[in-house]
């Protein structure tokens, strides 16, 4: 039974103890004590409160590497440059609508070994806000994208934002695919300073992790040679998540 459903039963329970006892301001205290539950559930990707997702690979001894939002024309190549040139694997979770013109990018990224995942067709900003079977239309058209691009079916799937809700719970279930969260988050998108993104992320790495980065950011290719350099003084190894997840159907 996932959390939200616990969350559900026991705001229920709680609730006819309230009527029972006929206290309204109890009862507005549980009801805003629940919305507050349901809101951080939909925001903490990291609680598994909705569905599951992949944090950290237990069963490893690595830094898993994951990019969002490409493919980049321009910033991406420079990504695999990068790390073809340490002879490291990444994970790319793409949006479907960008890889039209694009397609050579996920070719090279499945030749040299890299995983493509899904990160919805739109990533829209009411992408949390669809129906399910308009969550489910945007997963199933960026799988059929990748596939039309790679031959291959991705079956790896990063929520936008990280957001989660019942709604995106059901489209995964119908589609099949796993849901990879974090470790680590860079904030890249948010902080400009690469330096600063360095000095956030640098005490973090660590064997297990997954950390997020996106490979449309300028300071992408730059942040990359720090966590590599890391990993490197340090002797820890970056991951191949293909060794540990199934990625394709």
């Amino acid at each position: 039974m996932s959390k939200y459903n616990i969350a559900r039963i026991t705001f229920l329970l709680a609730l006819i103890g309230c009527l029972y006892l006929q206290n309204f301001s109890l009862t507005i205290a549980v009801t805003l004590v629940f919305v507050g539950v349901l809101s951080a559930g939909a925001f903490f990707i990291r609680w598994n409160f909705y569905h599951t997702s992949m944090h950290c690979l237990s069963n490893s001894s690595a830094l898993f590497l994951t990019f969002d939002d490409g493919p980049h024309p321009q910033l991406t190549s420079l990504v695999l440059d990068m790390l073809k040139k340490h002879q490291c694997k990444a994970t790319f979770f793409c949006i479907g609508n960008k890889i039209k013109g694009n397609e050579h990018l996920l070719q090279r990224m499945v030749a040299e070994g890299h995983t493509v995942g899904i990160h919805t067709w739109s990533h829209s900003y009411w992408f949390d806000l669809l129906p399910t079977y308009k969550m489910k239309q945007e997963i199933v058209a960026t799988q059929l994208e990748i596939q039309r691009a790679t031959g291959l079916v991705p079956t790896l799937f990063r929520p936008p934002y990280g957001v989660t809700n019942p709604m995106l719970a059901r489209a995964m279930k119908y589609t099949h695919v796993t849901s990879i969260g974090w470790t680590i988050r860079s904030l890249d998108t948010v902080i400009k300073s690469s330096e600063k993104i360095i000095a956030k992320i640098t005490p973090q790495l660590s064997a297990k992790r997954i950390l997020l980065l996106h490979d449309t950011q300028p300071c992408a290719v730059e942040i990359l040679q720090s966590v590599i350099n890391t990993c490197a003084s340090s002797n820890l190894l970056i991951g191949d998540i293909q060794q540990y997840v199934k990625c394709y159907r």
